[in-house]
């Protein structure tokens, strides 16, 4: 079957179809084909790239900075040679398996070759992960080794940041400093210098040198910025305020001594030298910038110099006291010698007057105590004559003395009191004893002026009895020296006796009178009544026989029994003549 006649059979049209449709597919082929090259080919170009990724990694620059450090740190040699070795055997890879195979597959994708590339890529992507994981892990490794200077240059950093901060505080005060204080010029100076040597050894890979010359440029810069925060203060106080102020104290001192002031109790001029000494100390010490204690030493004198003017002040105070109390002071003294004089005296003449039980009467136990003050006086005299004495030490003195006096002067007071409470118990006895015989006078007047008939036995014992008392009380009192309360208790006694019988007289008057009255007042009924006549004969016998009540008593029941009330009126009438 020839050509045309297979045309003929399969038909022009399907032929044309057929054709179309093989074309088609033969395009697709090599679309397929071009864009599987051209994936391949961007695959190998991203390999490419990460392995430049990988080779850019500064392994080779970490390990000869590992290389330095080890020529100092002998026991990193070690170290180092196996991360060498590593590092070799990476480069080897990449050379001589990576790359070739890297290579071959780019050969064959450029001549469009596709046979085994797939598997070739596979196993380029294991090398490559394996690769990259052995390089940074190596790189890892090394970076610890490493990180010592990373270290290292971070606290250089923080020393020269906080260096610069000192130098900015330095520059405000710079002009305070550097004339009075050269050592701190010398002292950046230093500072400068030890930085220099500091990245030096940095350089040379010298770390523990250089961590240890870091740590003294930390120091030095703490101990500068200590100087340059204390220093214009510690100048000032030194080389201003505390000068000036020792200079007016010297002036003080001499306007003091000037006036009569004496100021060796406060050891004022030897307490000046020190606070001098003390200053220089301090002002050698800032020269040398040693001021660890200058800021306690110029506190301590500045203290020294305010306890200085106070203690000036509180003398100046003393002397206007002093010229106050100390004549009033010694007056009271003198005057407490001449009472207590005068006490001893009394006390002899009380001795003489009573027997004195109470010991605390005896003034003369107080004499050591007098004794002592006038010799406190004395001495004190002694002193202000001198003119060498401090007036607040005098004044003090003079204080004491004067509570001793008044503590004196109250014993004297008790003992003043106590004899006039003994005189006051002897008057008043003699007053009572003084009223006694008034009483007795009037009793005696009493009896004699109503003449009655007949006094009862007991009366005129009473009576005897009261005499014998006041006399005894008066015999008391000429035998001297007498117990007071022997004298009280006997005044009392008598007192008490006279009094009873005063009153038992009285008493007895007025009863005597009543039955007088009483029977003048029944006698109007005598003759009409019988009985009335035998109880007023009755009573009147009774009242001759001297027993008053019972003639009262007897007048009384026959007048009420003849007229009832009449007592009453009897008693009233008695008791408005009374009353008159």
């Amino acid at each position: 079957m020839n050509f045309e006649e297979l045309i003929n059979r399969i038909g022009t049209r399907n032929l044309v179809i057929g054709a179309v449709v093989l074309v088609i597919v033969i395009l697709c082929l090599i679309f397929w084909r071009t864009y599987r090259l051209k994936k391949r080919r961007k695959e190998i170009m991203a390999i490419e790239n990460r392995l430049s990724a990988i080779k850019s990694l500064p392994i080779q620059y970490r390990l000869g900075r590992v290389q330095n450090i080890a020529k100092n740190t002998p026991e990193l040699m070690d170290q180092y040679n196996a991360f060498e070795a590593r590092y070799t055997q990476l480069v080897s890879t990449q050379k001589d398996e990576i790359s070739l195979l890297l290579n071959e597959i780019d050969e064959k994708l450029y001549f469009g070759k596709m046979y085994k590339v797939s598997g070739k890529l596979v196993k380029l992507h294991d090398l490559m992960d394996q690769f990259e994981k052995d390089a940074k892990e190596l790189l890892a490794e090394i970076e610890k080794v490493t990180e010592i200077e990373n270290v290292q240059r971070l606290q250089i950093i923080r020393v020269k940041e906080k260096y610069r901060d000192v130098q900015a505080a330095y520059e405000n005060s710079r002009y305070k400093l550097d004339d009075a204080i050269p050592g701190i010029s010398e002292l950046n100076e230093q500072i400068d210098k030890d930085f220099v040597t500091l990245e030096d050894m940095m350089n040379s890979q010298r770390f523990d040198e250089a961590k240890k010359q870091c740590d003294l440029i930390d120091q030095k810069i703490d101990f500068l910025s200590a100087n340059i925060r204390d220093l214009p203060t510690y100048l000032s106080l030194a080389s201003s305020y505390i000068p000036t102020e020792i200079e007016k104290i010297q002036k003080r001192i001499l306007d003091l001594k000037s006036k009569g002031y004496s100021l060796v109790r406060i050891d004022a001029e030897n307490r000046v030298i020190a606070m001098q000494d003390n200053l220089q100390k301090a002002l050698d010490d800032i020269q040398n910038l040693d001021i660890s204690e200058v800021g306690e030493i110029l506190n301590h004198i500045t203290e020294e110099i305010s306890k200085l003017n106070d203690e000036f002040e509180l003398e100046e105070a003393a002397q206007n006291e002093f010229n106050k109390i100390y004549e009033d002071i010694f007056k009271r003294v003198n005057e407490l010698n001449q009472n207590y004089s005068y006490a001893t005296e009394e006390l002899e003449k009380l001795k003489k007057l009573y027997v004195i039980e109470d010991q605390g009467m005896d003034i003369t136990a107080e004499a050591h105590a007098l004794a002592g003050m006038l010799e406190q006086m004395a001495a004190l005299k002694d002193l202000i004559n001198s003119q060498e004495f401090s007036y607040q030490e005098v004044v003090e003195k003079l204080k004491d003395l004067d509570s001793q006096g008044e503590a004196f002067q109250k014993k004297l007071q008790v003992f003043f009191a106590k004899r006039d409470e003994m005189y006051l118990t002897e008057k008043r006895a003699l007053d009572e004893l003084e009223n006694i015989n008034i009483v007795l006078l009037e009793i005696k007047s009493q009896i004699k002026n109503k003449q009655l008939p007949m006094i009862n036995e007991s009366y005129k014992d009473y009576i005897a009895d009261s005499y014998k008392k006041a006399n005894e009380i008066r015999f008391l009192c000429k035998s001297r020296p007498i117990i007071l309360e022997n004298l009280t208790n006997q005044v009392d006694t008598a007192r008490d006796i006279i009094y009873k019988l005063y009153n038992n007289i009285h008493n007895l008057i007025v009863t005597a009178d009543m039955v007088e009255e009483a029977i003048v007042y029944g006698n109007r009924y005598r003759s009409s009544f019988l009985e009335v006549n035998t109880e007023l004969t009755k009573a009147e016998v009774l009242y001759r026989n001297g027993e008053y009540t019972k003639a009262l008593s007897t007048a009384v029941d026959i007048i009420e029994k003849i007229k009832p009330g009449s007592y009453e009126k009897l008693v009233k009438k008695n008791n408005a003549s009374a009353a008159q």
